[in-house]
């Protein structure tokens, strides 16, 4: 039988979970990555257009380390995790 999950995992703009998630991105990106990253971060206004850094390569890189991260917790709020 088929089992749906309706409980949505998103990260709030400007909370304090998206700039734990900004500070574990620079801290363990550098460890994954082998190239040089630049974190200077846009200005908070171009967050809502999915700008959160001034460098192109490590916006890349965050969105899809967040796209990562939000799919765990999506699959630990619906039980994914549970034995």
């Amino acid at each position: 039988m088929a089992k749906y999950y309706t409980k949505a995992a998103t990260v709030e703009m400007y909370s304090k979970e998206m700039f734990d998630l900004m500070e574990a991105f620079e801290k363990s990106v550098v460890k994954i990555a082998s190239v040089s990253l630049d974190f200077c971060r846009e200005d908070k206004s171009m967050w809502v257009r999915g700008y959160y850094y001034c460098n192109g390569k490590t916006n890349d890189m965050f969105r899809s380390y967040m796209l990562g991260y939000t799919h765990c917790k999506w699959a630990y709020n619906n039980g994914l995790f549970d034995e």
